[in-house]
């Protein structure tokens, strides 16, 4: 068993005592004293710096220890020595396992001077500005900048061209410099742009495209209506009819330059109305139709219900099959789509069978004679009816019933036979009749 007193690294004695058993089985204690020392190490500086700490610093032996040599501003280290020899003149110096006392000292020396001699051509300007003076072994950076209507062309530096830039940094500065910055006269802006559509029915999407010219740094659009935005090529919606200024603002190093294009973009509410003549016949019904639209409406597309269209402004249609259409009326303006339809608005009525009968020798109309219908195909009658007093007859199909020309369910075939008959009774009648007429 092993007890050392005071713990290692500590001033002070140590009292070790040590316990053994021999070959015989023997217990030998033994103990011993050891004197643990402290160690002087004694700091100084020149003038013109400090070395940190300073002085005479007692040190346990073994340990390590660190000072630090910091100069005065315009001086830099010239040399540390460690027990009268030159060691270093780095800003620190450690002692690593102290087992003697030992001796530093930093000694200072005013640092070594350069100069670095800045100029500014027209336009613009260097900061800090002419002859700069450093000490060795310093940083320091220069801002350049070029006045309203100038920018930076490009620098100079120790008589070597550098690209344009804000600013330029010398590092570890061991030798002197130059620096020279060159700058050119910027245009002014000029603001320019195109903008469609222009013109059409709320909602409606404009597409804006910046056509400026020269330099430009910065940009506002103002489009009229209280929103404003800084792209490049904007796309905006108005959603109100009016019409509205359109303002483009652009700036540069050159300066800046304001364009307004008054009433620039025209927001219409598109109306789209139409009518027909006549709405109401026997087919085949021709119908003509004409429109109420707007200027801005550029292309139409109608259509009849009956499966057919057309893209004519005021077309006439022909209706060849007896019903009842919806017509509807697609406006085309500025990539707006408006529709008006109008359900049922074309009524076709059924076939109308109609004609006058007349004595061949006189030309006159023939009363109260009959008019039958017959199919060619069965010879059959459909219907009859009696010619009025000036020998006209009719056959029609009332505007509810589609299928029928009158109450006999006339239908709107192809092989139907018109024949005549004198009144029933009369000589003509019985004279037609035998004779198969």
């Amino acid at each position: 068993l092993l007890n050392i007193e005071p713990a290692s690294g500590e001033a002070g004695e140590a009292n070790i005592s040590l316990s053994m058993i021999d070959d015989k089985g023997a217990i030998v204690y033994q103990t011993f004293t050891v004197l643990v020392e402290k160690h002087a190490i004694v700091a100084s500086s020149s003038n013109h710096g400090i070395i940190v700490p300073s002085g005479k610093i007692e040190v346990n032996t073994g340990q390590p220890y660190v000072f630090k040599i910091i100069p005065d501003d315009g001086y830099v280290i010239d040399q540390i020595s460690v027990d009268s020899k030159i060691v270093t003149s780095r800003p620190t110096y450690t002692f690593w396992n102290i087992r003697d006392s030992h001796q530093i000292v930093a000694i200072f020396r005013e640092a070594d001077q350069y100069t670095i001699t800045t100029q500014a051509g027209t336009g613009g300007t260097i900061e800090p500005n002419g002859n700069v003076i450093l000490v060795d072994g310093s940083t320091t950076k220069f801002n350049i900048e070029a006045k309203s209507g100038y920018e930076i062309d490009y620098l100079r530096v120790d008589n070597t061209y550098v690209a344009a830039t804000n600013e330029y940094t010398f590092e570890n500065i061991k030798t002197p410099h130059s620096l020279e910055a060159f700058f050119k006269a910027v245009p002014a802006p000029v603001a320019s742009f195109k903008a469609s559509p222009v013109i059409g029915g709320a909602p409606l999407e404009v597409s804006f495209k910046d056509n400026s010219q020269n330099t430009i740094t910065s940009r506002e659009w103002h489009f009229g209506d209280g929103t404003s935005t800084l792209s490049l090529n904007p796309k905006h919606t108005y959603f109100k009819p009016g019409t509205y200024t359109v303002s483009y603002s652009v700036k540069g190093p050159g300066g800046e330059d304001v364009l307004v294009k008054e009433d620039l973009v025209v927001i219409y509410d598109l109306q789209v109305d139409f009518s027909a003549t006549p709405t109401t016949g026997f087919f085949p019904l021709t119908s003509t139709f004409s429109t109420q639209l707007d200027d801005a409406v550029t292309h139409v597309l109608w259509n009849f219900g009956d499966g057919d269209t057309s893209m004519e402004v005021n077309p006439t249609h022909v209706y060849k099959t007896p019903g009842n259409y919806t017509v509807q009326l697609t406006a085309l303006a500025s990539g707006n789509v408006v529709t008006e339809m109008k359900s049922n608005y074309i009524k076709v009525k059924g076939r109308n069978i109609s004609g006058r009968v007349t004595g061949s020798d006189t030309g006159e109309g023939l009363s109260g004679y009959m008019v039958e219908v017959f199919s060619y195909q069965s010879k059959l009658p459909i219907a009859e009816t009696y010619t009025d007093s000036n020998g006209y007859y009719s056959f029609v199909c009332g505007a509810s019933d589609l299928s029928c020309i009158s109450s006999n369910k006339i239908p709107a075939a192809a092989d139907l036979i018109v024949a005549v008959w004198p009144p029933f009774q009369t000589m003509d009648y019985y004279r037609a009749y035998y004779e198969g007429q």
